[in-house]
């Protein structure tokens, strides 16, 4: 059994006067259903449309009312995994392909056109111009002209932006470009100092998307030396303190959105010291000023499952006895996994599980049961002898559902001696492979 948790959204209602159309293909056909898309907004989540995807084709009507902006179109969960953003600016049709492994490309809207074609040659020069510094090298008459082609691509697409929607996250872009040969530390160090040079948190076309959010992330990112590429806790932590201030004189709706994004980013990359400090030095108290108790849940109960954390603990009876996960002793592994007897899935999994890990020393598993009652686990569970076994009655409505945020079933978790988490793998595959590793 599977449960997925989904954004819900505020409906608008559809025009029989609307505007403009966005379809598109996509590839492999086979691999995508269904299609959301709605529109990014700091303060609101309004939804646009959801639709199937038939045969790898499908076709959306904005509404008239639809407004200009960033729209996220996503096609798989979870959700800010496997999406991707497209503008509309109100005034043509759009239509696109993708493809598994190249992405999204434009056939029409030559505002969609532009800004994915800025993206990829500014980046591509400025790659040029760190592959230089990587090489060694010091000729100014090549470092001149790698700048000079910065410059030339930055101005050629601003002017060919200027009425479109796109211009604003050109002109926001505008990469540092130094007037003359300067070393490697220097030109990071003033890349640096100019990061925010042309970014204005105020306007509405940047917040109403990830723009701003992915500017501040590679800030975070951006190497002080290209020999070294680590940054120290307390150069990240001084560098948000920047990112605080630049966003003064914004709303604290927009605030929460930029600080809960970056750490969401900062935890995708496992930099906890970063993401920690985001929470308690800014996102906690804005969450709990604007009321956002879902935020402060999900980052409270992420900190107690990460790699590292010591697994919440788990309780069951065995007759008149109670047992407890942190009471288990003499394994070098633990392996919890979350199922149900009336999830087809798992009866399929736990039995490979079972035999999968067999032959393999010290390790314990504990098969917690996600039931309505014992009648059919009770049988189930008699059929996987090698495993510890406990019940947990009211299904999804079970603490250990939000404990261990159990979305789907089965569900694992490795755990070491000290019962720290240090693996959560997909499957039983996953399982029995990191067991035969260690």
């Amino acid at each position: 059994m599977i449960k997925y948790i989904l954004i819900v959204f505020s409906f608008l209602t559809v025009s029989l006067n609307a505007q403009h159309t966005v379809s598109g293909t996509f590839s492999p056909a086979k691999k995508y259903p269904w299609l959301l898309v709605y529109k990014l907004d700091p303060y609101t989540l309004a939804f646009a449309q959801d639709t199937p995807i038939k045969n790898g084709k499908f076709s959306i009507t904005f509404p008239k009312t639809s407004t200009k902006g960033t729209y996220r179109f996503v096609y798989g969960l979870p959700q800010d995994e496997f999406y991707f953003d497209v503008i509309y600016n109100g005034t043509e049709n759009i239509e696109f392909s993708f493809e598994a492994t190249k992405g999204v490309s434009f056939i029409t809207s030559e505002d969609n056109k532009i800004y994915s074609s800025y993206f990829r040659e500014i980046n591509k020069q400025e790659q040029k111009i760190l592959n230089f510094y990587s090489a060694k090298k010091t000729d100014r008459k090549e470092f001149k002209t790698l700048t000079e082609e910065l410059n030339k691509i930055q101005t050629s697409f601003e002017l060919q932006s200027k009425d479109c929607l796109s211009h604003s996250f050109i002109v926001a872009n505008n990469p540092y470009i130094p007037a003359n040969y300067e070393s490697s530390n220097d030109y990071l160090l003033h890349k640096k100092e100019a990061f925010f040079r042309k970014l204005d948190f105020t306007n509405t076309t940047l917040q109403h998307s990830r723009f701003l959010s992915d500017k501040i992330f590679n800030y975070l990112q951006l190497s002080s030396n290209l020999e070294q590429n680590s940054i120290s806790k307390a150069e990240k932590s001084g560098r948000l303190k920047q990112v605080s201030t630049q966003l003064k004189g914004t709303k604290d709706a927009f605030k929460t959105q930029i600080f809960y994004t970056l750490w969401q980013q900062l935890t995708n990359i496992k930099d906890n010291s970063a993401a920690d400090y985001i929470y308690d030095s800014y996102l906690k108290n804005l969450a709990l000023k604007l009321k956002k108790e879902t935020i402060i849940k999900t980052i409270e109960i992420h900190q107690k499952l990460r790699f590292g954390a010591i697994a919440p603990e788990i309780t069951w009876n065995k007759g008149a006895d109670e047992k407890k996960l942190s009471n288990l002793k003499g394994a070098d592994h633990y392996v919890v996994v979350f199922w149900s007897s009336g999830c087809p899935h798992c009866l399929k999994e736990l039995p490979s599980l079972q035999k999968g890990i067999k032959g393999i020393s010290k390790v314990t598993t504990l098969a917690i049961g996600l039931e309505d009652n014992a009648i059919n686990w009770t049988k189930e569970s008699g059929k996987l002898p090698d495993f510890k076994h406990a019940l947990a009655l009211g299904k999804w409505d079970s603490k250990y559902v939000g404990m261990y945020a159990i979305t789907q079933t089965p569900s694992y978790f490795i755990l070491d001696k000290n019962k720290k988490i240090v693996a959560k793998p997909e499957d039983y595959k996953g399982v029995v492979s990191f067991l035969n590793k260690k």
